[in-house]
């Protein structure tokens, strides 16, 4: 499967780990979860805010690109959006998929709680939405 993660937020690519820097949790979760993707034969591509691109254990990292109003995830990331994907994972993003992406299965990763002040940006993105990830049996009830 063609797989296609979206980890905006502290800047990363597949050297930060192993370099021994410092990464958030839900940057580190998605650095392990691709790495364990392409281990098991997918094609992975990670947009991280890093503007150091590369290739480590079989994942492709690529900077999102420049944020606008008519970008807001990066140029970059739209722009490749446009492809067909099998499945597009966006962290935690309340308006992440506003837009209909090219993609099969779109799956929105919570990190946060659920806040309602955010919940018009969220029922506006929902259409777009297949599958929603929480990270704990909490997380999901609070959702």
């Amino acid at each position: 499967m063609f797989i296609c993660i979206y980890a905006g937020g502290m800047p990363f690519n597949g050297d930060t780990i192993p370099s021994g820097k410092s990464l958030g949790g839900s940057e580190s979760a998605a650095y392990y979860m691709a790495r364990e993707l392409a281990r098991l034969g997918h094609s992975v591509l990670m947009f991280t805010d890093s503007r150091e691109p590369g290739r480590w254990d079989s994942v492709q990292y690529e900077w999102v690109g420049e944020r606008s109003e008519r970008f807001p995830m990066g140029e970059r990331f739209h722009f490749v959006m446009n492809s067909p994907w099998d499945v597009l994972v966006i962290q935690r993003v309340p308006q992440g998929f506003s837009f209909p992406y090219n993609s099969k299965l779109n799956v929105w990763w919570l990190h946060d709680l659920a806040l309602y002040r955010t919940a018009g940006l969220v029922t506006n993105s929902l259409i777009n939405t297949d599958l929603v990830l929480t990270v704990s049996e909490f997380h999901k009830k609070q959702v």
